[in-house]
């Protein structure tokens, strides 16, 4: 059923949707949601009202609030869940390639509180990609490192990193719940200098689900990093799997000698 915080809101919204000719209702509904989103009178994990509740509401079909709320899932402001209702989206956090940053900085920059659990530290070969991605022989030896990535007590992502173990042979028995960039900075003075990124569009399998507490075969950022030295030595390659609705990637371009 819908909140008392919630029919309140509702109440307010209703009373400024007016039939008028050439504008859709479906579209004044969803923009007068929308403003509630973004003012913070409809606030993230906040459900919404039923289909039925809604038609009620603004005396229109199932049809056209089946419509508006299309326009906000489709723009990332609210989320369906099967059997349970409509939901607000939690705010996506926006990534830029402004500078070189791991995601414990990348957190605090952004104002939240960045946490880790180690899920797995092992030493084990590796094989021809990652050996190619570390500038390694195959059957060289690294430290697998898999750990889950929250910000303010809520699952963001899991990233299985790869260090060769020859560059930090007691990272092992180092706390790996910290920033690794800053421990392999002050500890082994290994200098992320810079780094390329590639991303692509992933699924959750049923286990990153599990711990990420999104439905198995959800939408999810992919992202591979090979991060060099200031010496151009690779350091890390690491594979994230971020949350697809808590993210999204930002680039600003512009275009040199134009015309050419």
């Amino acid at each position: 059923m819908t909140t008392l915080y919630n029919t309140v809101v509702m109440e307010r919204v209703q009373a400024r949707v007016v039939r008028k000719p050439g504008v859709a209702l479906y579209y004044q509904i969803a923009s007068l949601l929308q403003e509630q989103i973004a003012s913070g009178q409809l606030r993230p994990g906040e459900k919404l009202p039923s289909e039925d509740e809604l038609c009620e509401l603004f005396q229109v079909s199932r049809t056209t609030v089946r419509a508006a709320l299309d326009v906000l899932v489709s723009a990332g402001l609210v989320r369906r869940e099967q059997g349970r209702g409509t939901y607000v989206e939690e705010s996506r956090l926006e990534q830029t390639s402004e500078r070189l940053c791991g995601f414990t900085e990348e957190m605090r920059q952004k104002g939240l509180r960045p946490e880790t659990k180690v899920l797995k530290v092992q030493k084990e070969a590796a094989d021809e990609f990652l050996a190619k991605k570390l500038n390694l022989v195959p059957g060289a030896t690294v430290i697998r490192i898999e750990r889950l990535r929250l910000a303010d007590g809520k699952p963001m992502g899991i990233q299985k990193a790869f260090v060769p173990f020859s560059l930090c042979p007691s990272l092992l028995d180092d706390d790996l719940s910290q920033s690794l960039y800053e421990l392999l900075e002050t500890k082994y003075n290994l200098i992320p200098h810079k780094a390329k990124d590639t991303y692509y569009v992933g699924k959750v399998s049923p286990q990153e689900a599990k711990l990420l507490g999104v439905p198995a075969g959800a939408a999810a950022f992919v992202v591979e990093r090979v991060t060099l030295s200031s010496d151009g030595v690779p350091i890390e390659y690491v594979r994230s799997v971020m949350r697809g609705d808590r993210y999204r990637v930002s680039l600003e371009l512009s275009r040199d000698n134009f015309g050419k």
